[in-house]
């Protein structure tokens, strides 16, 4: 198992590199795709790519590497999300079955007022909290604005068989206008070449049901609401 992170912040590395050695499962190469001119230092056991310039060909680098170094699974991070210490333990657990794509979607998102719980089923798989089988996978299209939309139809279209799993383990850290692993003003390119339009289906909702959670907006500390997140996770997945 992979866990590509894109990634421009120098700063937010030792966020991921933590989050990363806390895991239960540890059978997992962590892999840094840095921005062009980013400076980093680079930590101990991890690996780092040659730099790009979008997220979707960061994403690509990261799958071409994983296909040489014959990763079955890539795991896809940004650099500033919260992911709880059973998250690859959980994608590890899944990926026995018949899945070509995993995905617990956006539904707890971290705004500047709070935390949030997004009912309605994904029409996409986000690439910040989706898995994939490295086999199955086809390439990110090489832009920075939506290519995870994109992507998830490449997938649907080549018949890729979804999972869609509970939300527990995951903060979409959406406070500032820096969210983003890299910048997106790749406004020429994109007005040329802009994600296709039409609608996207969903994962597969077969574990629990988007909606049925019962949780309320929740504000409070990014820690504070996270920790309470992971007990909710670890008795929900019987840990």
């Amino acid at each position: 198992m992979i866990v590509i992170v894109p990634t421009k912040r120098s700063e937010r590395i030792p966020h991921v590199v933590r989050q990363w050695r806390a895991q239960t499962y540890a059978a997992a190469e962590l892999c840094l795709c840095p921005a062009l001119d980013m400076v980093l230092s680079i930590p101990s056991g991890v690996t780092v790519l040659p730099p790009t310039f979008t997220i979707g060909e960061a994403r690509n680098v990261g799958l071409a590497y994983a296909r040489g170094r014959g990763h079955t699974w890539a795991v896809f991070w940004d650099d500033d999300n919260y992911y709880g210490p059973n998250y690859l333990a959980e994608i590890a657990r899944e990926s026995q079955g018949p899945w070509d794509v995993l995905s617990k979607g956006l539904t707890f998102v971290r705004h500047d007022s709070g935390l949030w719980l997004y009912s309605p089923p994904l029409r996409f798989f986000p690439g910040h909290s989706t898995s994939a089988r490295v086999a199955a996978c086809v390439d990110f299209p090489e832009w920075s604005l939506s290519e995870d939309v994109e992507w998830s139809r490449r997938m649907i279209a080549k018949g890729a068989r979804s999972k869609h799993l509970p939300p527990w383990g995951l903060v979409y850290d959406r406070r500032t206008p820096e969210g983003h692993a890299y910048d997106a003003g790749e406004t020429e390119f994109l007005r040329a070449h802009g994600p296709a339009r039409g609608p996207c289906l969903a994962a597969d909702d077969d574990t629990d049901t988007p909606g049925a959670w019962d949780m309320p907006q929740i504000s409070a500390e990014d820690e504070a609401v996270f920790q309470a997140l992971e007990r909710r996770a670890a008795r929900r997945l019987g840990l």
